[in-house]
C-alpha cells in the first residue's frame, strides 16, 4: 500500500522559528513544503531552494485558500508580532493576528488539509489564573498577545477535527 505524499504548509516560514522548522520538515523527508511569509524573500532568516517559498499577507482569506491548497498539513506560525516595544505600540494590530489562524482553519476545513496547528505563543505561558499570582506588569502588557494566542492555540487544538 502507498503511502500518502506529506505536504505542509509553514506559515510565518520566513521568521526564525519557521525556517527551523521547515529544515527539520525537510530532515524529515517531506514531499513538499511550502513556505508563506508577508515578508519579502530578502528580509527571511532562512530561504531554501528546494522549498516553494512563497510572499502573501495570511490575514486575507484568500491568500490563505491559495496556501493551503494541495497540502496535507498546516503549521502556523504566522503573526503580526515583534519585540516588547512592537507589541506594545500596535496592540490592534497584534490582535488582527486572529485573522491568520480564522483563515488557516477555514481554508483547512475546507480543502481537507489533515491537520492544522497553532503553538501557542510564549507569552500566553507567562501567566495563568491557575498560578494563584499577581501578573508582574510585564505579563498585563502582553495580555493583548496572550488571550489571542490562547484562543488560536485552543481553535487550532481541535481542528485536526474539522478535516
Amino acid at each position: 500500500m502507498a503511502s500518502k505524499k506529506r505536504v505542509a504548509l509553514v506559515g510565518g516560514g520566513g521568521g526564525f522559528i519557521g525556517g527551523h522548522l521547515i529544515a527539520k520538515l525537510r530532515d524529515l523527508g517531506y514531499d513538499q513544503i511550502r513556505s508563506v511569509d508577508i515578508k519579502p524573500l530578502d528580509e527571511w532568516y532562512q530561504v531554501h531552494d528546494d522549498v516553494e517559498n512563497i510572499q502573501a499577507d495570511l490575514k486575507l482569506k484568500e491568500a490563505c485558500m491559495d496556501a493551503v491548497s494541495g497540502v496535507t498539513e498546516v503549521y502556523n506560525l504566522a503573526a503580526d508580532m515583534g519585540g516588547m516595544g512592537f507589541i506594545e505600540n500596535n496592540r490592534a494590530l497584534c490582535m488582527l493576528s486572529v485573522l491568520i489562524n480564522t483563515h488557516l482553519l477555514e481554508a483547512a476545513k475546507e480543502l481537507r488539509a489533515l491537520a492544522c496547528t497553532t503553538p501557542i505563543s510564549r507569552s500566553a505561558k507567562t501567566w495563568s489564573p491557575s498560578k494563584k499570582k499577581t501578573p508582574t506588569p510585564r505579563c498585563r502588557k502582553m495580555a493583548t498577545v496572550g488571550k489571542s494566542s490562547l484562543a488560536n492555540g485552543c481553535a487550532a487544538t481541535s481542528a485536526k477535527t474539522l478535516a
